[in-house]
């Protein structure tokens, strides 16, 4: 092996570090700089160190928009501090809480609402359990929020179409009649028994395969061709819909079985009314006097109140736009402890600011908590303003 990085041929070599580490483009690399980089120490330390660096900042990106996901999901969580949390608020967020890489480890709001209401905790268990891709678990948490709109598609124009989405022909509707079969709980409905209707047909004269890939297939799988919520059969875009994948799903009992207690799965939980559980999360020192409500010491090292309210009382309405999710997001973040360094101020602000501090240093040098611990001992001065929706001036500053 060439011990040394004297020879001129380390030169020539330098230009093809990049396309060595390519699979694709290690092909065109001259032979003579091929064999020179296989025999040379220096250039193999060269590339190890170019294949480090092109790595760790790979993964420097993806965290970052990972921590840019999380912090705008921490935003909306955070709109409902000192505001009642329903069963119907707090199924909103289940497919964002679903998705692993955005996982939160704090208490908000929301979060706290399904601690203490084990019908939203069955229903999380049960989202996270479809193994739904990120896309399609921003599309249910769109349509869990959806209402029928007055002005676009009515009943009378979308249910001609219920036969040819039953049977999975999208390309004979449009992405307003998918919307509404998807949301309109009657035509829904007709639309679940239409697949019924079909179902019972097959059962009498189709024998489920034997080979046992209908077993194979997850929910993931059926998912776009069973609730086809924010699919666009113009241009198929997101769905990655197959006609030969459709062909077996209208065909197969077994397929159809499973698409069918995947509709009753989703709906269930859009339909399920409020349980008898309404949370408020509060910070501790606000002067807000709170009535009918029992306070809860399950959180007492955190600067925050948790109330169980004996009857719900109506919130301000709250607009929230659904964040768009990184399609890059591939791997999970370590959620974030911040027990150690939060100490007893504003619980919203201190958290943002943890999180705003640890991606606002350089992406390839390592943070740890006792560093982001030591830039907070040094904030002197902390500006708190709460809005409400529609309102140009802050009604609170601290």
């Amino acid at each position: 092996m060439i011990m040394g990085n004297t020879n001129s041929n380390c030169a020539d070599a330098r230009l093809f570090y990049h396309d060595f580490l390519d699979s694709e483009t290690k092909g065109y690399i001259p032979q003579s700089s091929r064999k020179h980089i296989n025999e040379c120490r220096h250039c193999q330390d060269k590339i190890r160190q170019l294949e480090a660096l092109l790595t760790h900042t790979d993964k420097a990106d993806e965290y970052i928009q990972q921590s840019q996901a999380t912090i705008a999901l921490l935003r909306l969580h955070f709109n409902y501090i000192n505001r009642p949390v329903t069963c119907n608020v707090a199924k909103l967020f289940l497919p964002s809480l679903a998705i692993q890489p955005l996982e939160i480890s704090i208490p908000t709001p929301i979060t706290v609402h399904l601690d203490k209401c084990q019908d939203c905790a069955d229903d999380l268990s049960t989202v996270r359990n479809l193994g739904l891709t990120q896309e399609q678990l921003y599309r249910l948490g769109q349509l869990l929020g959806d209402k029928p709109p007055e002005d676009t598609i009515n009943c009378s124009q979308a249910r001609p179409f219920i036969s040819s989405v039953a049977s999975m022909l999208f390309d004979k509707t449009s992405s307003e009649i998918l919307k509404h079969l998807c949301i309109c709980p009657n035509c829904r409905n007709l639309l679940y028994q239409n697949r019924e209707t079909v179902l019972t047909k097959l059962s009498l004269h189709e024998k489920p395969h034997k080979d046992g890939i209908c077993e194979a297939f997850s929910e993931a799988d059926i998912y776009n061709y069973c609730i086809p919520y924010g699919i666009d059969p113009a241009n198929n875009r997101h769905a990655n819909l197959h006609e030969s994948f459709a062909s077996h799903l209208r065909n197969c009992p077994t397929c159809l079985n499973k698409m069918q207690r995947l509709h009753t799965t989703i709906y269930t939980i859009a339909e399920r009314p409020d349980s008898e559980i309404v949370t408020r999360f509060t910070l501790k020192g606000q002067t807000e006097e709170i009535v009918e409500s029992k306070l809860d010491d399950l959180y007492s090292h955190w600067p925050i109140k948790v109330q169980m309210l004996d009857k719900p009382k109506p919130a301000p309405a709250i607009s929230i736009e659904p964040t768009e999710i990184p399609r890059t997001l591939k791997q999970r973040i370590s959620p974030l402890n911040l027990k150690q360094f939060i100490k007893p101020m504003a619980a919203a602000a201190i958290i943002l600011i943890g999180i705003l501090l640890l991606f606002n240093v350089p992406s390839v040098k390592a943070v740890d908590l006792s560093q982001i611990h030591e830039a907070l001992e040094k904030i002197k001065n902390i500006h708190i303003s709460r809005s409400l929706p529609d309102e140009v001036r802050p009604w609170q500053r601290k």
